[in-house]
């Protein structure tokens, strides 16, 4: 099978060197040869999209060079680059979906095992910056690319980090700063953008950008396989709900209106009401337009708690409780009064934690 597989390869691509590239030790490896349903099929993890490994023959990327726009290659590039050529091969025979990276275990921890703190931080600012190519109508095409920067990252933070450092780079780094900050100042980059890869004025599509990313913060916390990193990332974007509501409450004025509504209160407002004081307090704002980006912000969210709720086995750890956190959402959004959102976030899997409900109070 892998030698069928080897000889159509370079059949098709008669220059492509596999020795150079590093390659012979992952094609020749059938754990790592996937058929066309395996490739757009994650399973259970919720993780499909396009892979690198699917772009059409007359799209074959024979080089890392070649993904970067041909001014870029005249010129002299970052010595980082040459962290990710290892990256580019991988991802000729491979895709980036769990199952995968969890069966080329090997190769794929080599990716970042021999790259510094500095050439890391550089690929990170550098995936911050590229990921939003995916938002313009021709984006597909630089995914590859991407992929590249986010392979990188995943295997780096795997194994070479330690937890608090991993955790503050999860939590406040990729996910706090891409809702609080560069989302809205996105353009900052697509300008850039736009004259680097000289992309025509188009629609940019901003779903993609945040589907994309949160797959890639999905796949961080999940590689990992550490229950404590799933709990805590899930009551921090349960936290961030909670703020979202918050901010569209207070535009809408949410909570005076219900309250002049209603002569007594219910078991979810008595639960919102005491919960609204502390978010009142202690709850940080949300810098951003929230009438404009609630709905993409909160279905972002959503993204990133569903294939992660599916993988935990336990809802609570220290001062962490994820049914907790759940029930002062569901309270928030009873208050906000949107059947839309409620069914939503009612949609997700909360069964699995339905033995650990009597724990919470």
């Amino acid at each position: 099978m892998a030698a069928t597989a080897l000889a159509i390869i370079r059949r098709r691509n008669p220059t492509w060197d596999l020795h150079k590239l590093n390659l012979a030790s992952i094609c020749l490896n059938d754990s790592s040869l996937h058929s066309p349903k395996d490739l757009t099929s994650q399973h259970s993890e919720g993780l499909t999209e396009t892979t690198s490994v699917e772009l059409k023959p007359s799209a074959v990327i024979h080089d890392f060079s070649q993904l970067l726009p041909n001014k870029d290659n005249t010129e002299k590039r970052p010595p980082h680059f040459d962290n990710l050529k290892p990256a580019f091969a991988f991802l000729r025979c491979n895709s980036i979906s769990l199952n995968n990276l969890r069966s080329t275990t090997e190769v794929f921890n080599s990716l970042g095992e021999r790259i510094d703190d500095f050439a890391i931080a550089w690929i990170g600012k550098n995936y911050k910056r590229y990921r939003w190519l995916l938002g313009f109508s021709n984006g597909d095409q630089y995914r590859m690319l991407i992929d590249c920067f986010q392979v990188v990252l995943l295997s780096y933070y795997s194994k070479h980090c330690d937890y608090r450092r991993f955790r503050r780079h999860l939590h406040e780094t990729l996910f706090d700063k891409f809702i609080m900050k560069e989302l809205c100042n996105r353009q900052i980059y697509t300008k850039a953008l736009r004259s680097q890869f000289d992309i025509p004025p188009s629609r940019f599509h901003l779903q993609n950008v945040c589907s994309y990313h949160s797959k890639f913060l999905v796949r961080l916390v999940l590689i990992a396989n550490n229950d404590v990193t799933k709990i805590r990332f899930v009551c921090h974007v349960l936290y961030t709900i909670e703020l979202l509501i918050k901010e569209m409450l207070i535009h809408s004025n949410g909570v005076k209106e219900k309250k002049k509504t209603t002569k007594t209160d219910s078991a979810y407002q008595t639960l919102f009401n005491r919960r609204w004081k502390h978010l009142m307090k202690f709850g940080k704002k949300i810098p951003v337009p929230i009438m404009s980006y609630f709905e993409i912000l909160f279905k972002f969210c959503l993204q990133i708690l569903s294939p992660i709720l599916e993988h935990c086995t336990e809802s609570h750890y220290e001062g962490c409780n994820i049914l907790l956190s759940k029930r002062y959402v569901q309270s928030e959004l009873l208050m906000l009064n949107d059947k839309r959102f409620i069914a939503q976030f009612q949609m997700l899997n909360w069964e699995r934690f339905q033995d650990q409900l009597k724990s919470v109070k």
